[in-house]
């Protein structure tokens, strides 16, 4: 009977498997029409929306600012729609302020074209440049300008620092060129990023422009702070620094004897004592036949005329539920296991620095640095701090480490050498580093290549 009874049900089940088959068959058919049709008409529209911004892109670069991108509050393709719609909003409000200037000049004043040119000019930089502090940007000796408030503003020229005159006309004068300035550096004024720092490239003819920004809601005076440090575009001579007092020819002779003699170096003192602008240079003494990876936070070091030097700078990328960051450390770690003869860091200020103890230890390459510090002896304790962040190393084994290279320690100043250190050694019983006197202005110690 049981069998029987399967029998009898067989054909019954075989007909229910055809039809579940031909139901899933007919679904998912139907589902990838569906779909189908759905990539046919997301790409119809995205080509659609492609036509529309390459028209009015068209519109921008003819002049004509009537039309506007697509506007979305989602979608990487409508963020770049946004930032382009911003830039040619600033072009247009730029080319129109200059179309009634011209205007203005044209009818009210009765004087040539060189004249006209000139004061169209000091328009243009009141309004879209650097404006009162325009003389200091294009000086040659001032490294640095620093802005209060309104109506302080101070500046370093030649490593001293000074209180200017300069002064803007009011406090609603200073904030209208500082929300100017944002808005070009594309710099936000929310207090989630009351600290930020760009560079500009091509605002100034001779000079990249640092520029940190502290805003009011982390001031305690309640006032936009800015800093603007300025790092030339191109290198100051060797005679230039000679002029500028930061050096003379026996340490030019020096320098250049212990840098193609395989020494490192490691150039101490305050911020704006000239240390990027030695060791600036120093990298083109580096010989040509040697490879140079140069990590820094801000592109300040460069050069022209080496030919095996990788420059890399630090990055941070900001995700809705993440942060990724590209650190010296990770750039001088994978450079371990290039071709690298020399490491250059462009400021060390935290763990980094324990590539600077272990580099010279197993690879025997060399480091180039600035820090900051009081003295030139007092620059290897303060390496050997910031390596003892990250590691267990005692103080004695990090500063023992880097008796396996030649190493030159420069203290500076005021854009000055004040003193040169050479080290000489590990003294076991004492166990401390050796130093050789090189140089000091204190003693007028002179140094001999």
């Amino acid at each position: 009977m049981g069998k029987q009874s399967e029998s009898s049900m067989r054909p019954y089940f075989n007909q229910f498997q055809r039809s579940a088959f031909c139901t899933m068959l007919c679904t998912v058919l139907f589902f990838l029409f569906v779909l189908a049709i759905g990539i046919f008409i997301f790409f119809w529209k995205r080509k659609r929306l492609y036509q529309q911004a390459d028209k009015i892109l068209l519109n921008y670069i003819n002049g004509d600012y009537s039309c506007h991108l697509p506007q979305n509050y989602e979608g990487a393709i409508y963020q770049v729609f946004s930032s382009i719609e911003q830039l040619a909003t600033m072009l247009q409000s730029k080319n129109e302020t200059e179309r009634k200037a011209k205007e203005f000049l044209k009818n009210n004043h009765n004087c040539g074209d060189a004249a006209q040119t000139i004061l169209l000019d000091l328009f243009q930089e009141c309004v879209f440049g650097y404006y009162i502090l325009t003389p200091l940007i294009k000086a040659a000796d001032v490294s640095d300008i620093k802005i209060y408030k309104w109506n302080q503003i101070t500046c370093k020229a030649n490593g001293k620092r000074y209180v200017t005159d300069l002064s803007f006309e009011s406090e609603e004068d200073f904030n209208n060129w500082f929300d100017r300035i944002m808005r070009i550096h594309r710099l936000t004024m929310n207090e989630e990023s009351s600290l930020q720092h760009c560079t500009d490239r091509k605002g100034v003819d001779d000079f990249y422009l640092r520029i940190d920004v502290e805003l009011k809601h982390i001031v305690s005076t309640e006032t936009h702070n800015i800093h603007i440090r300025k790092m030339p575009k191109h290198k100051y001579t060797w005679d230039y620094l000679k002029k500028a007092g930061m050096l003379d020819d026996e340490m030019i002779l020096y320098l250049k004897d212990r840098v193609v003699s395989g020494y490192g170096f490691l150039i101490s003192g305050r911020g704006g004592s000239g240390k990027s602008t030695l060791l600036n240079n120093m990298i083109d003494l580096i010989p040509f036949y040697e490879s140079v990876l140069v990590s820094q936070e801000s592109d300040e070091l460069y050069s022209n005329v080496h030919p095996q030097i990788q420059f890399e700078h630090t990055m941070e990328i900001k995700r809705p539920n993440e942060k990724i960051e590209y650190t010296l450390e990770d750039e001088l770690r994978l450079g371990l296991l290039q071709d690298i003869d020399n490491f250059v860091i462009g400021e060390i200020k935290g763990g980094e620095a324990l590539n600077c103890f272990t580099t010279a230890m197993s690879t025997g390459a060399r480091f180039f640095g600035t820090i900051h510090s009081n003295s030139a002896a007092g620059s290897v304790i303060r390496l050997a701090q910031c390596a003892r962040y990250v590691s267990d190393y005692s103080m004695e084994t990090l500063e023992e480490m880097l008796t396996a290279t030649p190493f030159t320690l420069i203290h500076m100043s005021n854009f000055s050498i004040d003193e040169i250190l050479e080290i000489d050694g590990w003294n076991t019983s004492m166990q401390r580093l050796e130093y050789l006197k090189v140089y000091n202005k204190k003693d007028h110690l002179k140094p001999c290549a």
